[in-house]
């Protein structure tokens, strides 16, 4: 991140006034201190909350991903539809299923698929909607 440069107090005080604005800026220490006026109005208003959460987006930790893939459970495969899983739990599943169409068109051995994906963890469903 950039560190953050110092302004002027004199130009930061017109920007809060609103003299210069983004299009009327004319120098880079006035749009420096539209910019930072513009953080601080924001600041004041949303706390501790981020840009994008300011917005009304989710924080990037809050929205789980939802996947589709084939599984071995108990006694035979299934398809595990709608199902979320951890971000680390995502990859692995893309990165199974990668495995499973290198194998399926031949450019790895069984024995290299089975080397790979041995000593994987199992992935944790953290909630299931539907599974067929």
């Amino acid at each position: 991140m950039a560190a953050r440069r110092e302004v002027d107090s004199q130009l930061l005080a017109r920007a809060h006034r609103g003299e210069p604005k983004r299009c009327t800026a004319e120098t880079p220490a006035e749009r420096a201190a539209v910019h930072r006026a513009e953080y601080e109005r924001r600041l004041v208003h949303h706390g501790d909350l981020s840009a994008r959460q300011a917005l009304g987006h989710d924080a990037p930790g809050d929205v789980l991903p939802v996947v589709t893939f084939f599984a071995q459970l108990g006694a035979g495969a299934s398809v595990l539809e709608d199902v979320t899983v951890s971000r680390r739990g995502a990859r692995s599943v893309a990165r199974y299923l990668g495995l499973v169409v290198l194998l399926g068109e031949g450019r790895i051995s069984p024995a290299a698929f089975e080397r790979q994906v041995a000593s994987w963890r199992p992935i944790t469903i953290l909630e299931a909607w539907r599974s067929t």
